[in-house]
């Protein structure tokens, strides 16, 4: 099949089109001779002026060589040009097409229809524009209401979808997401004005953040007062850029007699040192976010026996973590064995 080439109504023919053209009128000049004296080049521009400017001597008339088993859609809109002769006498003028609305011409082969069908009529969009406009404003209001309700949904979906699936920001930029949103049935709205941009969806996961850490401190607040919440502080590092980072984690048993643990923060630790008061002062600044730093002497702290956690809550209560001792105790049990022999051999080889 070969493919139309789409013309615009300023635009003149190819070489092609403009000997198809000159064989066009060269045959309805000799038929018209009594009517015009002169040979009249057709293009798609000259057509469309005709067909308004000259609507008793230029017509549209139907394809009739369309086929009716599977016929193009397009020729719903389209026809051919043709020019008035004599008394119901019509002679096409070959190798164009001519949408019926708005003029727009062009050229046109039997067989291909792929620029008939991509034809945008200026004036049917112009008339749905016009319509849209002239709704009543309280439909436009609802409207606009319902796409913001659309648009504040889809923030807060694609916000918890990056950070319960740990996905990066920018893949709301992504093209295959873009591809998937304008497949969705949003009233021929935009996919790049429905779908937030990065910094949206930042401010979004803050504010989600900040509403899930305010609902989650009434619960905490409760539990510490009736001391039964215990927080376990833990400070680690990562093995490749040796960063230190400071985990809080939650437990508390609610009025049905649940166990819950939530981890509240893993944060960079950004004090200087790891001594007891940057310790104490960075565990205050995290629980502090819940409302929990004014309850801390309700709170019960579960930790290992690291010396400047046991240093930085000494002065609240603390009960060691089992898990750690035994896990102390089965890796000298099992672990250290030759390790006495080991230091001796090394000292021996020192002193030599």
């Amino acid at each position: 099949m070969i493919e139309l080439h789409d013309l615009s109504p300023d635009e003149s023919l190819d070489s092609t089109a403009s000997s198809n053209t000159d064989r066009s009128s060269s045959i309805i000049s000799s038929s018209l001779g009594q009517c015009s004296s002169t040979n009249i080049k057709y293009n798609p521009s000259n057509i469309k002026m005709f067909l308004k400017e000259q609507p008793e001597k230029y017509v549209l008339v139907d394809n009739h060589k369309v086929n009716c088993s599977k016929p193009s859609p397009c020729w719903t809109r389209f026809a051919l040009p043709a020019v008035k002769y004599g008394n119901n006498h019509n002679i096409v003028i070959k190798n164009f097409a001519t949408c019926r609305s708005c003029y727009s011409t062009y050229a046109f082969t039997c067989g291909s229809t792929k620029s008939l069908n991509s034809h945008k009529c200026a004036k049917e969009s112009s008339s749905i524009s016009t319509s849209s406009s002239t709704k009543s404003p309280s439909l436009n209001l609802k409207i606009n209401r319902s796409f913001s309700e659309k648009k504040k949904t889809l923030t807060s979906l694609i916000a918890q979808w990056v950070c319960q699936s740990i996905r990066p920001i920018s893949i709301v930029e992504d093209e295959g997401l873009l591809n998937i949103i304008k497949q969705c049935p949003f009233n021929n709205i935009n996919g790049n004005d429905i779908l937030p941009s990065r910094p949206t969806i930042t401010r979004e996961i803050n504010r989600q953040a900040n509403d899930i850490r305010e609902r989650l401190g009434v619960i905490l607040r409760k539990a510490a007062k009736q001391e039964c919440l215990a927080i376990s502080p833990d400070l680690r590092s990562d093995k490749f850029k040796q960063n230190s980072y400071l985990g809080l984690t939650a437990h508390f048993v609610d009025d049905q007699h649940i166990l819950h643990s939530i981890d509240l923060c893993c944060e960079p630790y950004n004090e200087l040192d790891k001594t007891a008061g940057n310790v104490l002062k960075s565990i205050t600044a995290a629980l502090s976010r819940f409302g929990l730093d004014q309850l801390m002497n309700e709170i019960t702290f579960v930790c290992d026996r690291g010396s400047n956690l046991l240093k930085a809550l000494e002065d609240y209560q603390v009960v060691h973590c089992f898990p750690h001792r035994l896990n102390n105790i089965l890796k000298r049990t099992f672990y250290s064995a030759g390790t006495k022999e080991k230091k001796q051999r090394k000292q021996k080889k020192e002193s030599k």
